[in-house]
């Protein structure tokens, strides 16, 4: 494996420790699941959002692209991968958030309800 520094700050480390280690010491084997290698051996891209681990801080989630690179006679995976934990985040607030207007309106309508009918 091969990647620059800002792959590498991703998951806590940096180019020298991670080059030519196995993709699964970072990825635990999320990227590359049956389906997307042989669809990558297609010639195809593929998109997923999997869980990758960072050294100190665990794993995190990353919207993936993958899709095959030749060169000459060879064929690599080039992946580009965006950390989205904080795009996650504020979903999940957003919903929250969503959960709680939708409880203050119908307790508003409730109590329009009981007033208009007082």
């Amino acid at each position: 494996m091969d990647l620059n520094p800002a792959a590498a700050r991703m998951h806590g480390g940096d180019v020298d420790q991670l080059k030519g280690a196995p993709l699964a010491q970072i990825d635990g084997g999320r990227l590359l699941t049956d389906g997307r290698r042989e669809a990558i051996l297609r010639g195809e891209w593929v998109r997923a959002e999997i869980l990758l681990h960072h050294r100190d801080t665990g794993e995190f989630p990353v919207q993936v692209s993958a899709g095959p690179l030749d060169f000459g006679d060879l064929r690599y995976v080039l992946a580009f991968g965006r950390d989205v934990t904080e795009q996650k985040k504020a979903r999940e607030e957003l919903e929250a958030f969503n959960e709680r207007l939708a409880r203050s309106n119908q307790d508003l309508e409730d109590f329009a309800y009981v007033a208009s009918h007082d």
